[in-house]
């Protein structure tokens, strides 16, 4: 399949998939999702998603034979498991290493990653005229795989109920009458050219963290994720991960090998971190990555 086509395909599916979610912008604009190509398939860094497909070519010895038919499905299906365990593979996981590097070191990840792939989702399968079939099989991020991949020093953190409860926000107003505490955190990285990542960090010009390992609540990043990439600041802003008070601040530059971790001001940071709520928000991991549309 032409890679032209593999893209058109994979777009097609991934918009279904956000307007099912509700991640459709108002007056009928699509919020396109951020996607990477990787050299054995596709990650769908909105939906947290990782499809790949694979061809299955029949057999002229059986050819318009039933057995055919299934031997040809077979051999695309175990085609599509294969590349996706290597899609997989090439994801960045931080800014430093990759699902590869992780695999160097540790020889039991290749067992377990190739057992998640085999147990994925099959997205569709396509019989074309000549009797090939396409599968196309699809992987969520979430779950075992980021159970497995995400860097350890992201622990299960306690319940911080008793520094924050939600009688005192409520309780917080500012001068205008407004609850002051905000429900989420956008990071505006548009321009940076920033690489998405399993679990990225946010630093200030002062290397001060305001968001990474040691912030998030690991229960709450294998569900969900450390945060999610989307390609339009507006669809950001009304996504019901940052609910309906988001801080936002912009994305100044970049660091790490992969360019993956955003830096912002030293003043937006402080102000983030005067609220009353901030650290429930990262335990959470209510938090957004806004970068340029995607396509590689």
């Amino acid at each position: 399949m032409g890679v032209h086509r593999q893209y058109v395909l994979i777009l097609i599916e991934s918009l279904c998939i956000l307007l099912f979610a509700g991640l459709f912008k108002e007056h009928g604009q699509a919020q396109t999702p951020v996607i990477v190509s990787l050299k054995n398939g596709y990650v769908n860094w909105t939906t947290q998603a990782i499809i790949s497909t694979g061809k299955g070519v029949p057999s002229e010895k059986y050819h318009g034979m039933t057995i055919g038919r299934k031997l040809a499905e077979e051999n695309g299906l175990k085609r599509a498991f294969d590349s996706l365990y290597r899609t997989v593979l090439d994801i960045q996981i931080d800014s430093e290493f990759t699902a590869n590097d992780m695999k160097q070191k540790n020889p039991n990840w290749e067992n377990q990653i190739q057992q998640m792939t085999k147990n994925s989702r099959v997205l569709k399968k396509e019989y074309l005229s000549d009797g090939t079939i396409e599968v196309t099989v699809q992987m969520s991020m979430n779950g075992g795989f980021s159970q497995l991949a995400l860097p350890d020093d992201i622990r299960y953190i306690a319940s911080i109920g008793a520094i924050i409860s939600q009688n005192c926000i409520n309780m917080r107003k500012n001068e205008k009458g407004s609850v002051d505490d905000y429900t989420g955190l956008i990071i505006d990285a548009r321009g940076l050219k920033v690489t998405p990542c399993l679990s990225p960090k946010v630093m200030s010009k002062n290397q001060d963290e305001v968001y990474g390992p040691s912030y998030i609540s690991r229960e709450y990043a294998v569900q969900y994720g450390t945060c999610i990439y989307m390609d339009n600041l507006e669809s950001a802003i009304k996504h019901q991960r940052v609910g309906n008070n988001p801080f936002i601040a912009k994305g100044l530059g970049t660091e790490g090998k992969s360019l993956s971790n955003i830096v912002i001001s030293n003043t937006e940071s402080a102000r983030f971190k005067s609220s009353v709520v901030h650290l429930t928000i990262l335990k959470h991991c209510r938090v957004i990555i806004v970068v340029d549309p995607i396509w590689r």
